[in-house]
């Protein structure tokens, strides 16, 4: 029987030796120099796939531990509902087009009711990003004028936030 780290994949990662702080800048310096996509075998929770694919690398991941693979469940946010009801939302990223700019995402919806009943639901997300040049060129060509931009809801400089936020008016 083969070995799936059922029970230890949420441990797997929490090795510290040498060589697991070594091999992700060693790949990140390889996958620069690539003109192809890149396919790593036994990939377990994605240690080196996720840095790499996050670093731009067209890449994917092959394991054999589905326990491994899932591992990766990002929980999103937690939140309960008016009727006493929780509901949690993970997230796992599958693959990036850099050319579109898609971003391809599970995303994992789990309503735990009161009455002790698990539903879960799961949407397959493709997202669009843009760059702030991108949604500067969509608003001018729309025939509006930004006359105020932000990077965050308290106000902070574009440059300095994680959101943009646009203030126009027509042109």
């Amino acid at each position: 029987m083969a070995n799936l780290y059922e029970s230890s994949a949420k441990l797997y990662d929490a090795d510290n030796r040498d060589i697991l702080l070594a091999d992700i800048p060693f790949y990140l310096q390889r996958a620069k120099n690539l003109s192809g996509k890149v396919l790593e075998l036994a990939c377990g929770t994605g240690r080196i796939t996720i840095p790499l694919a996050e670093n731009g690398t067209e890449i994917w991941g092959l394991d054999y531990s589905n326990a491994m693979l899932n591992k990766n469940e990002t929980l999103d946010f937690e939140s309960i509902m008016d009727n006493g009801d929780r509901v949690t939302r993970h997230s796992i990223k599958k693959s990036i087009d850099l050319d579109k700019r898609l971003l391809f995402i599970d995303f994992i919806y789990r309503l735990y009711k009161t009455d002790g009943q698990i539903e879960e639901v799961h949407e397959n997300i493709r997202l669009r990003y843009f760059y702030e040049q991108h949604i500067k060129a969509l608003i001018t060509d729309a025939g509006f004028i930004i006359d105020e931009q932000y990077g965050w809801y308290d106000g902070t400089p574009s440059d300095e936030g994680s959101e943009f936020i646009f203030v126009c008016s027509k042109a």
